[in-house]
């Protein structure tokens, strides 16, 4: 008689007993940056670049809308997923609850004819009250990446070409008198330009920011529900003639905190952000796209000036397989970041919870320029469904396949599903969805292979039927 052993593993989790949830609810905005690069059978590519405002609401019972669009939303081990019909983006939160980033490159189409996007997203909650000049004034810096291309029509036939990629830093000052100083740092397009010095005034109106350098008028509407933080995207057209000039822009601005520490570095980050490879054309006046990429990660600096990086996707411009060992200090309330070999100055925001990068970089030897527009932002110590406590047990009569019954804590509408692995590296299937209803929520089904088993619930996008 064979003797057939079964048994249940359940992982427990350990995460700090101060965990908490930022609080979400409210009026959010966010900017996008894309490029899209649309390669046809004759092997020509066209190329196209663009920006995008949402409103978007968050709801406090798991639910989100953004235009036509909605969800779910949950807490992971740290990120915010964003459950949609097709797919689930992991959106890197700041501690502080009001702002988020990620990245995202699709793929498309057959091998005669191509279509590949990237784009990188940076979000923020609106505060509920309008700040005053005394709450923004301060020292403040503007990174701004901004994409030109030029559309040539000739009798139908439509030509594309990317003409510029710009990175711009300005360093500014907003006195509570209102008015400012500021200083052109990074102006990889025109460096002539570095070192300008401007001036204007500022003011701020029912909540918006808007400054008025010498005869125009720049307004920037969307800050931050912590006062440290504005994001804008535009795009622009021009025709003349056959042609026509379309450009891209996005910009953060960050206000610089009065001091930063290392113990306001240490901890846990997300790390995202888009990146642009470029072989100047000489002869025709363009720009060649060697490559578009993206990054998300999370990042983990330790006490010693130590850390590690574990990417979330394989499309990655700071590789790690699986985990790269960079090194930090802080300079100028900067966060200087060397992995592989390259060093990354990140600018610190006020609220300590999030930091921005602009970074050029020639390649001497194939000529080739890197664009890189990244942002870290410190996740919240907020486990979510990756402790909740799942029940499991075994039943039945000795001999026959017992059967095991798993039980979690839900959240209304959103499809779960169990896994099952014998070594924690490759998972099956084993239940079909179950959508959450807000209770405790069980899957039962039979144990069919003896021996040590592990199981995880998974979540799924809201259109897996059930």
């Amino acid at each position: 008689m064979t003797t057939r052993i079964f048994s249940i593993c359940i992982i427990l989790m350990a995460y700090p007993l101060n965990a908490q949830q930022p609080s979400l609810a409210g009026d959010w905005h966010l900017e996008q940056q894309r490029i899209r690069s649309h390669r046809g059978e004759s092997g020509e590519e066209f190329l196209r670049g663009y920006s995008e405002g949402l409103d978007l609401e968050i709801f406090p019972d798991h639910r989100f809308s953004a235009g036509t669009d909605s969800g779910r939303w949950i807490f992971s081990n740290g990120y915010l997923l964003a459950i949609q019909e097709t797919h689930i983006d992991s959106l890197a939160l700041n501690e502080g609850g009001d702002s988020f980033t990620f990245a995202a490159s699709n793929s498309f189409g057959s091998p005669s004819e191509s279509i590949r996007e990237s784009g990188f997203t940076v979000a923020l909650k609106r505060p509920s009250e309008d700040p005053t000049s005394v709450q923004v004034a301060g020292d403040w810096v503007l990174l701004r990446q901004s994409l030109q291309f030029s559309e040539i029509d000739e009798d139908g036939s439509v030509t594309a070409n990317l003409l510029e990629v710009n990175h711009n830093r300005t360093d500014i000052n907003l006195d509570v008198s209102g008015t400012f100083q500021g200083e052109v740092v990074t102006d990889t397009e025109s460096p002539e330009n570095q070192g300008t010095m401007l001036s204007g005034k500022w003011l701020m109106n029912d909540g918006e920011f808007s400054a008025l350098v010498g005869r125009e008028t720049v307004s920037r509407p969307n800050l931050s529900a912590g006062g440290d933080l504005i994001i804008h995207g535009q795009e622009d057209s021009l025709e003349n003639g056959n042609e026509t000039l379309l450009g891209t822009t996005t910009e953060i601005w960050l206000k610089r905190p009065d001091s930063l520490a290392i113990s306001d570095v240490v901890g846990s980050w997300g790390l995202a952000g888009s990146m642009i490879e470029v072989l100047p054309d000489t002869g025709r006046n363009t720009l060649e796209l060697v490559d578009i990429g993206i990054q998300n990660a999370r990042i983990a600096f330790n006490l010693d000036g130590t850390g590690t990086i574990s990417n979330l996707n394989s499309e990655t411009v700071l590789r790690s397989d699986p985990a790269q060992n960079v090194t930090w200090t802080i300079d100028s309330k900067e966060i200087v970041v060397t992995a592989g070999g390259r060093i990354f100055r990140f600018t610190m925001s006020a609220g300590k919870d999030f930091a921005g990068l602009l970074k050029s970089e020639l390649d001497p030897d194939s000529n080739v320029r890197r664009f890189d527009f990244f942002a870290l932002s410190k996740l919240p110590k907020t486990p979510g469904f990756a402790a909740d406590a799942a029940n499991g047990s075994l039943s039945g009569p000795s001999g026959i396949n017992p059967v095991v019954a798993l039980t979690i804590q839900s959240v209304e509408g959103i499809p779960y599903q169990v896994q099952e692995s014998a070594n924690l590296a490759d998972w099956i299937t084993r239940s079909a969805p179950i959508v959450g209803t807000g209770e405790k929520i069980t899957s039962t089904f039979e144990a069919i292979s003896a021996g040590t088993r592990f199981y995880r619930w998974k979540l799924l996008p809201l259109g897996e039927p059930p």
